[in-house]
């Protein structure tokens, strides 16, 4: 039985705004509510609210497991086990993503199939599953945070039933990255210059930092708390 809309959900995996600037110095003031963590997290929350569907949102404070690969796992299961036989995984640090990216997502799912969105560094931006093709002990050894994470996560998907790839975008977990973001035009010229001119002080204060995967989220303590579910 394929999912119908009703059984999609959307999963926000995404630290918040002042956690998200402590684990990225170069992203600008951990308590400025105009810093480039702050604006990356409003225009997805937005992005998010649009698409009409429902809406978790797993951040530092209800996340569960001792790393990446269990938590992120564990957030799969938990969505699954609330009756949705869809679920659309993303995060806060790719600004290309659009309205258009998620509905070919939802498109997928409905047909049964599992989507991903591959990043620049070998990541993904987006995590398209169904709950056939998902298994929480698997999932959670994958090797998330390295260069190795999407052919493997390709490889995974691929096993039983089809997997549709969106086009590969640009992540930000550095300057360096923004500098690309802007390169490749995935954004506004606009929204680019913005991002730009918040980060653009940290530059030279802080060492520039690269991850290896668009959903990167590293949570120094195990925290337990329920998802929150941001738009119904």
């Amino acid at each position: 039985m394929e999912p119908s809309k009703s059984d999609i959900a959307l999963l926000y995996f995404s630290r918040q705004a002042e956690a998200e600037q402590r684990a990225k110095p170069w992203m600008k003031g951990h308590k400025n509510p105009n810093s480039v963590a702050s604006s990356l997290i409003r225009q997805s929350s937005r992005l998010l609210a649009n698409a009409n569907l429902p809406v978790f949102h797993f951040h530092e404070g209800n996340q569960v497991g001792g790393n990446f690969g269990e938590r992120i796992a564990h957030a799969f299961h938990t969505i699954f086990a609330q009756g949705y036989r869809g679920v659309i995984a993303v995060g806060n640090d790719t600004p290309g993503l659009t309205q258009g990216h998620l509905t070919e997502a939802h498109e997928a799912l409905s047909l049964g199939h599992s989507i991903l969105g591959p990043s620049r560094n070998k990541g993904a931006y987006l995590i398209g599953m169904t709950s056939d093709q998902f298994d929480v002990e698997t999932f959670s050894q994958l090797p998330w945070q390295s260069n190795k994470l999407f052919d493997t996560l390709q490889d995974f998907c691929r096993q039983n039933q089809v997997c549709s790839l969106l086009p590969c975008l640009q992540d930000l977990n550095s300057f360096s990255d923004l500098k690309q973001l802007i390169l490749h035009k995935e954004v506004p010229v606009g929204y680019a210059r913005l991002l730009l001119f918040l980060a653009s002080a940290q530059e030279t204060t802080h060492p520039i930092e690269r991850k290896t995967n668009s959903n990167t989220i590293n949570l120094s303590q195990h925290r337990r708390g329920p998802p929150a579910l941001l738009a119904a």
